[in-house]
């Protein structure tokens, strides 16, 4: 599957954009297709740190377990599939810009037999509904600063 990545302006400091968007049990806050989050292990945050993450499609729950694979304060954040439907590895990447923080995602996946066909499909879907829930995101950064 070719690379999705798309990109958000956040009116808050990167530091509290980092420590929101590393914790993947997060995501449930924002993320319209995450229904259940929480972290597996135990200790901080950082490499090696594992999330499961439940969603609904069609009607059926599926459950995706994550790891993270790099992990660099205040700069970046990847994680890689370890079990579920879809093999893929992501990360965001922060940046300080006049206004707030950039927040560059990045979705790679490794599509295999019949997924390989629909890859160009689920890209496609996949970039519109990470863009469609920026506004979420924003909305519930930016309000919890004032």
């Amino acid at each position: 599957m070719e690379p999705v990545e798309a990109s958000v302006v956040i009116g808050r400091p990167l530091e509290e954009c980092f420590a929101y968007l590393a914790d993947l049990a997060n995501d449930v806050e924002w993320r319209r297709e995450w229904i259940d989050a929480e972290k597996t292990t135990d200790g901080p945050h950082g490499v090696g740190s594992r999330y499961r993450l439940t969603a609904t499609f069609l009607g059926r729950r599926a459950i995706t377990e994550y790891e993270a694979i790099a992990y660099e304060p205040n700069r970046r954040a990847a994680w890689r599939t370890v079990s579920g439907p879809l093999p893929l590895t992501f990360s965001r990447a922060f940046e300080s810009v006049d206004g707030g923080t950039l927040i560059t995602m990045r979705y790679e996946g490794e599509m295999r037999g019949l997924l390989r066909l629909v890859a160009p499909l689920l890209a496609g879907m996949g970039r519109r509904q990470l863009e469609g829930d920026f506004p979420k995101l924003k909305q519930l950064m930016e309000a919890a600063g004032s």
